[in-house]
């Protein structure tokens, strides 16, 4: 029987067999973006730059889609920045104050800035 060897590079490694599935590969050092989902907590400090996508907008505020839309059409919630041709995303600092104080969230001023 000839075995066909697969490079995969999902589960890190060769596969003898496309039916025949390891883990990764313990020897490999993994980069952090490869490491899993950062878990936060009170204590883990927010790096406030980050541009979030829409998942996680809506994970954070709890609001819909539709709904989020309507409040950015009301300017009542921080709009997109564009982050490619077909891809959008909300500054993290800009979602934790509208998070700490939806009802008082306004656009920040350029005599805001810090």
């Amino acid at each position: 029987m000839d075995h066909i060897i697969l490079l995969d590079p999902i589960m890190g490694g060769l596969h003898a067999d496309p039916g025949e599935k390891r883990g990764p590969r313990k020897d490999v050092e993994r980069p952090p973006s490869e490491k899993g989902s950062e878990v936060l907590d009170r204590n883990t400090p927010i790096r406030e730059d980050r541009i979030i996508r829409l998942k996680t907008v809506l994970a954070r505020t709890g609001l819909s889609r539709s709904t989020i839309y309507r409040k950015i059409a009301e300017g009542t919630f921080p709009p997109q920045i564009r982050i490619s041709v077909n891809g959008a995303g909300w500054k993290e600092s800009d979602i934790n104050r509208w998070v700490a104080d939806p009802v008082g969230w306004s656009p920040k001023r350029e005599s805001d800035a810090e």
